[in-house]
């Protein structure tokens, strides 16, 4: 199977399930995150994980070629730079992700992660 097939894949159905998640289960989805942000220790070792997996990502598909390939790379890059504030700037990390669970964003949010999750699944099954 080819490499952005199979990204696009797992990429494709985590956006989706997340974006519906933020319709389905809003509140509990935030009181989570918000119980999340302030725990220090998981908060480090979260972004530990995530930018592994966003170097993963990177190094073996880091493609900017103007199609759905580019949206597994920038998933790839913003997972990346979010591990890396999580490890390197913590505090600031949580006030900005405070501030955006604190907005009315988060259903404007939902609708663009599940719509660019709809878009990208239609490329890659």
């Amino acid at each position: 199977m080819n490499l952005s097939i199979f990204l696009g894949q797992v990429v494709s159905v985590y956006l989706m399930i997340m974006g519906l998640g933020l319709f389905i289960n809003k509140g509990e989805m935030l009181k989570a995150a918000r119980e999340f942000v302030g725990a220090n220790a998981s908060f480090v070792f979260y972004g530990a994980v995530v930018l592994i997996l966003g170097l993963l990502v990177v190094f073996s598909h880091n493609i900017w070629d103007g199609t759905w390939r580019s949206i597994i790379t920038f998933a790839g890059w913003s997972a990346t730079v979010k591990g890396t504030m999580a490890v390197l700037f913590p505090k600031m990390l949580k006030s900005m992700t405070n501030t955006i669970l604190n907005s009315q964003m988060t259903n404007v949010m939902g609708v663009f992660i599940l719509g660019i999750g709809a878009y990208l699944a239609l490329q890659v099954f």
